[in-house]
C-alpha cells in the first residue's frame, strides 16, 4: 500500500514549530508526560503565539507513543484549545539500530505510529541519530563534540536498518501516515548521497 501525500498549495502548506526547545522534564524533575493537559496547552499557546498554527510534536518534550487514549485525547484538546493543529509527530534519537535499546526503540516507533493516527497526524518522522553521549551532555552545545557515528561499511547494521525501517514503513502505509526520515549527520541517512541509496534500498528489497 502506498499513502497518498495530502495536496498542499504554496499558500497552504503547513509550517510547524518544533518543541526541542521545551523540556521533557519541569523544574521539579518531573516527566512533562505526566503534566496536567494545562501544561501542555500553555506550550501549544506560547507556539501559537508565535505565530505558528500547527505544532510538531517533538517527542524530546512529549512523547505521544508512550501516552494512553485518554491522555491523547487530552493532548489533542490542549492543541485544539491553543488553536494548533498538530500534523507532525518527530520521534528523537530512538534509532532501531541502536545496539542496546534497538528493540524498545522499534516498539515505540510503531506506538508512535499509533498515536499518530490517534491524534491524526498526517507524518511521523524517524532518524537515525542515537542517544548523546555522556560528554556531549555536558556541552551547551553538544555538536561540538564527536558523538555516535553509524559504522561505515557494516552491511550487516545497514541491512537492519533498511528492514526495521521497512516494517516501520508497512505499519504506516497500512494506517495511512506517511513515515519521513530525518537526515543526520554520522548516520547512514547523513548525507544526499546515502539518502539516494536508502531510497533504492527501502523501495527494492
Amino acid at each position: 500500500m502506498v499513502v497518498a501525500a495530502p495536496q498542499y498549495t504554496a499558500q497552504t502548506w503547513p509550517i510547524s514549530g518544533a518543541l526541542l526547545q521545551f523540556p521533557g522534564v519541569d523544574a521539579l524533575g518531573r516527566s512533562v508526560n505526566d503534566a496536567d493537559a494545562s501544561v501542555w496547552e500553555g506550550v501549544f499557546g506560547q507556539v501559537a503565539d508565535a505565530g505558528f498554527a500547527d505544532v510538531d510534536l517533538t517527542d524530546s518534550w512529549v512523547r505521544p507513543g508512550d501516552l494512553s487514549g485518554k491522555r491523547l485525547d487530552e493532548l489533542k484538546l490542549a492543541a485544539d484549545n491553543a488553536g494548533t493543529g498538530l500534523p507532525v509527530i518527530s520521534a528523537i534519537r530512538r534509532s532501531v539500530i541502536d545496539a542496546k535499546n534497538w528493540e524498545e526503540n522499534l516498539a515505540y516507533s510503531h506506538r508512535t505510529i499509533d498515536a499518530a493516527v490517534w491524534l491524526g497526524c498526517e507524518v511521523v518522522s524517524f532518524g537515525l541519530h542515537q542517544a548523546l553521549t555522556a560528554e556531549q551532555q555536558k556541552q551547551l552545545w553538544f555538536w561540538t563534540v564527536v558523538g555516535h557515528k553509524d559504522p561505515v561499511g557494516d552491511k550487516e547494521t545497514w541491512g537492519k536498518a533498511v528492514s526495521r525501517l521497512q516494517e516501520l514503513g508497512r505499519h504506516a502505509a497500512e494506517v495511512g501516515v506517511l513515515l519521513s526520515l530525518e537526515l543526520y549527520e554520522d548516520t547512514y541517512l547523513g548525507s544526499a548521497d546515502s539518502a539516494v541509496q536508502w531510497t533504492f534500498a527501502l523501495l527494492s528489497s
